[in-house]
């Protein structure tokens, strides 16, 4: 019986630490960010690839682009789907994270990579008048990451970017990675990073508000331009991966445009309508520096900043329009608040704790290496407020010692026991039935003078000395007395 326990309660002991540790340790979900394939025209887009209803259709999750389906990262056809189900009320809407309206179109089967399955996964359509790129929420609210988080897929709602090189060249492409539950420390340079909490989410829809000291133009021949006129002064940023270009408020906007040298174009025709364009000759050959208030410097190359002019052809396949070179840099308007598109985010590393509220963003270290790191997160996994590994390894132990010591000793006191009664056996002494006797003793008066047990004292039995006399029997007559 000692043993069964010993290893039944080591068993719950050693099954509950694993719950507990699976369940907040569980491993980070990597996945690509590169061309995708999209269903609805057989081309490519680059983003995040998702396959979305039954039988799958894939969308590219490419995001803020014209009105173009292969722009748009794709179109998806519920028709198609026969998981999908529309709303039970076709005018009902919701709220998003700005609290502007918009519809629910429904909810079908999302899959991402090849271990992420939702069901019932809800699409809407976007507001009227935008034509968005599709996208997928990861803010504090964020219904993916909600439902990983809730099955145990994730350690924590966290999530980390790179968005990879789209240069011109072979040598100057690298698919980026999505990190779900924790982060790639390959992909972070050196170097202390940047580490803010959420801004409050006005004018930054992201709520991922950094404060820039500068952005200098490094020229190839070693000149530097800055692009803020005011020195000592700070200008607030909204890194926002959604968005497919670096805008910039009217002054500084113009400041870049001064400081880069060849003839430009009215804009780009291509897939970056608002984009800046230039004749390809004596087109600028440096890079830009964005250095943020904690003195983090992030450089974007010039093979990520000036790109071929692409556009797509009525086959909806991409072709390059002329000999013109695109840098995908914007201006603001109606004094919005500027953004830190895509092309950072090829320079840029950024890990976003939805848990903690707060991000951090390193100069990012452009690598097909990989090295996930968990990051924990909720009140379950929480060091402050939950046992560690080493703790519950140490309960573990300590519990299963005492058992160990609990079963030793009983083991000695059966071992104990039996010996006594088989040396009273031999030595011609009667043995006790205590059951037995508790019987007798109910079925008698407490008057009635009872016997007491033949020869045996209060004082525990020795053993006899070991000699060779022959057996003697102890005598019939054995005085009693009465209680």
């Amino acid at each position: 019986m000692g043993c069964s326990l010993l290893l039944t309660c080591a068993y719950l002991l050693v099954s509950f630490s694993g719950l507990v540790r699976s369940a907040c340790d569980a491993p980070p979900l990597s996945l690509p960010i590169g061309n995708g394939t999209i269903s609805d025209r057989e081309v490519v887009r680059w983003g995040l690839a998702v396959e979305f209803g039954t039988p799958a259709q894939t969308i590219v999750a490419a995001l803020d682009a014209p009105a173009c389906s292969w722009v748009h990262g794709g179109s998806f056809n519920d028709k198609g789907s026969t998981s999908w189900r529309g709303p039970e009320n076709p005018e009902q809407t919701d709220k998003n994270p700005k609290g502007e309206t918009i519809n629910i179109r429904g909810t079908d089967t999302l899959k991402v990579g090849s271990d992420i399955s939702l069901d019932q996964f809800p699409v809407y359509f976007p507001k009227p008048g935008v034509i968005p790129q599709n996208g997928i929420g990861f803010g504090p609210n964020s219904a993916f990451l909600n439902r990983l988080y809730d099955q145990g897929k994730i350690a924590s709602r966290s999530w980390s970017l790179f968005w990879g090189w789209q240069g011109a060249e072979q040598e100057n492409q690298m698919n980026g990675s999505l990190v779900l539950g924790g982060y790639d420390k390959a992909k972070m340079a050196g170097g202390a990073p940047l580490t803010a909490p959420f801004s409050d989410g006005i004018g930054c829809p992201s709520s991922l508000l950094v404060y820039l000291s500068n952005i200098v133009v490094n020229h190839i021949d070693g000149k530097k331009t800055s692009l803020l006129n005011t020195p000592g002064s700070a200008l607030r940023a909204c890194i926002k991966p959604d968005n497919s270009q670096v805008i910039l408020p009217e002054d500084v906007f113009g400041n870049l445009k001064k400081a880069f040298p060849g003839k430009a174009v009215e804009h780009s025709t291509g897939i970056y309508p608002s984009s800046l364009a230039y004749e390809p000759e004596d087109v600028f050959m440096g890079n830009i520096t964005f250095i943020l208030s904690s003195g983090l410097q992030i450089t974007i190359p010039n093979h990520q900043l000036v790109l071929p002019n692409v556009e797509i052809d009525d086959n909806g396949q991409q072709k390059i329009v002329d000999g013109n070179k695109t840098i995908n840099f914007g201006q603001t308007r109606h004094e919005a608040m500027p953004y830190l598109g895509q092309p950072f985010l090829t320079s840029a590393y950024i890990h976003v704790n939805n848990d903690m509220k707060e991000f951090s963003v390193w100069q990012a270290n452009p690598t097909t290496d990989t090295d996930l790191v968990t990051v924990r997160g909720g009140s379950n996994c929480d060091d402050d407020s939950s046992l560690s590994g080493g703790a519950i390894a140490g309960i573990v132990i300590g519990v299963v010692a005492f058992l160990a010591i609990a079963a030793l000793g009983l083991f000695f006191f059966l071992k104990r026991r039996n010996k006594n009664r088989d040396r009273d056996s031999k030595a011609g002494l009667p043995l006790v039935n205590t059951s037995q006797r508790a019987e007798e003793d109910k079925k008698h008066n407490h008057d009635t003078p009872l016997e007491m047990d033949a020869g045996v004292s209060q004082q525990a039995p020795s053993e006899l000395p070991d000699r060779d006399y022959s057996p003697q029997e102890l005598p019939a007559d054995v005085p009693t007395s009465n209680k």
